[in-house]
């Protein structure tokens, strides 16, 4: 499995899986947000299309 790691955040989330990654890690857009708990909801929704 390909896996995407660094400088993602949800806009980018399209191309990262286009691309051919199969998964997508993520820490720093998550905890780096002013809001964390929200933007983790964001990054669910964001990412149901490619279950």
């Amino acid at each position: 499995p390909l896996v995407a790691i660094g400088g993602l955040n949800p806009d980018r989330l399209d191309g990262v899986f286009e691309a051919g990654a199969n998964s997508a890690a993520v820490v720093t857009d998550i905890t780096l947000s002013f809001d964390p708990e929200a933007r983790t909801r964001e990054w669910i929704e964001k990412t149901d299309r490619w279950r």
